[in-house]
Order: structure tokens, then sequence, then C-alpha cells
């Protein structure tokens, strides 16, 4: 073989292999679901079968109405989800904004959507305690990755006390799913 085809076909396979590279890392990302930015990009969140643990951060407001302050956890495991969607994970989170009331919400990490579209409610249960129902919201912006939990003051009161909590929430084209959000602390929220 010639010196310059020798050369034209070494950059050929390096450049396949990079080509290969390259799908099998949108592949696995894909499987895994992209973390949206956040508080949730504390290393070593999202690990199957690992509980993870509350992150809390405070935000300045730009236009100097307070702090936002945010305490989230994700799922211990993914749910599953029929495709297009893959299996996400989801977070959980408490949010007070400025001097407003705190609320409650859980966010899909990565694509899905949750089925809430007029009455919609969510079944969750403290520890080993009893199952309560909270009523469920659709965002204001229409994401339908996000469901608003009504009654975050009982949320929090609960999450207070428990290590784990286990919410059930039904998916669009997934149904209803249970996740569970165990941690070694229960939230500490004032």
């Amino acid at each position: 073989m010639e010196k310059g085809a020798r050369r034209v076909l070494i950059v050929l396979v390096a450049g396949l292999a990079a080509a290969i590279a390259l799908v099998w890392l949108a592949v696995i990302g894909a499987r895994r679901g992209p973390i949206a930015a956040g508080p949730v990009d504390a290393p070593g969140e999202v690990a199957a079968g690992v509980p993870t643990s509350w992150f809390y951060s405070t935000d300045p407001d730009p236009l100097g109405r307070g702090a936002t302050r945010l305490a989230c956890v994700v799922s211990a495991e993914p749910v599953s989800l029929q495709p297009p969607y893959g299996d996400p994970y989801v977070r959980l989170c408490v949010r007070r904004r400025g001097g407003r009331a705190p609320d409650a919400y859980l966010q899909i990490v990565g694509d899905g959507q949750f089925a809430c579209i007029s009455d919609c409610s969510v079944t969750v249960r403290f520890g080993d305690g009893k199952s309560r129902r909270f009523a469920g919201n659709e965002a204001g912006d229409g994401n339908t990755g996000v469901l608003f939990i009504e009654g975050a003051k009982g949320l929090i009161a609960g999450g207070r006390k428990a290590s784990k909590v286990t919410l059930e929430a039904t998916f669009y084209q997934g149904g209803d799913q249970a996740m569970v959000f165990a941690t070694p602390r229960p939230l500490v929220w004032n």
C-alpha cells in the first residue's frame, strides 16, 4: 500500500473511531437523561439504588425582592416511561421565593411528562407513616415536566420528620408510578 493511501486510511479509521465514540456518549447520555442546570448538579447525586441527599441553595433575586431558597433531592431510581421517553429520574423540590409562602414541586430530570391536565393528585408517604393525598397542579408556564404539589407546608412538615419520602404521580405514557426519595437525613427547612 502506498504511503499516501495508508495515511488516508489512518485518517478515515481515526475519524470513524471518533464518530463511534460520540455516538456512544450520546446514547449513554440519553439513557441517563440530561441533568438540568440547577441545584441538583452536585456530584454523585444520581446513582441507582444509592440514597441521595437534600441539596440546598439560596439565590438573590436580581430585582431585590429577597432571596429564593431551594431544597431538592433526586429519586433513588428512575421512572419507566414509554418511547420516545427514556427512564428519567425525578427531582422533588421545596422552594420559597422572597417573602411568599413556600411551594413544592416534582420535576422530571430529562425527557418525560406528567399527566396532569386538570384534576390530578399525588400520593405521599413519609417514612413508614400513612399515605396522604395532595392535590397537584400543572406549571403555570405549561411545562408538563413539572408538577406542583399543593399544601407545601404539610409536605415540608412530613419531610422534616422522615428520611424516606415516597410519592406516586401519574406520567404520560407511564401511568401511576412511585418514586422513592431516601436520604441520610430528613429535610432541613425553617
